[in-house]
């Protein structure tokens, strides 16, 4: 199954190294809860988690990933592309 690219966007903010990465609209104000990961890094043995935070609407649903240390965490075609902030 194709995900229109539209839906979703990236966005850098370099100058603190974190990224955005979010799905649907870009709007502010629809988080409701945010869920660090760092709490399974050690269990699952992925460094990269401790970077991560999942974002959800009041549905529950994701709208988003925040990335710490973004450079280190990502992809450099997809830091490249991203959107600056």
């Amino acid at each position: 199954m194709a995900v229109a690219s539209r839906r979703m966007y990236v966005t850098l903010d370099s100058q603190n190294k974190v990224a955005y990465i979010g799905f649907g609209p870009q709007k502010r104000g629809i988080v409701s809860d945010s869920v660090p990961l760092s709490d399974y890094a050690d269990h699952a043995g992925v460094e990269t988690l401790h970077d991560l935070i999942l974002d959800f609407d009041k549905r529950g649903r994701l709208v988003g990933i925040e990335v710490m240390n973004a450079k280190r965490a990502l992809p450099e075609p997809l830091i490249h592309e991203a959107k600056r902030i």
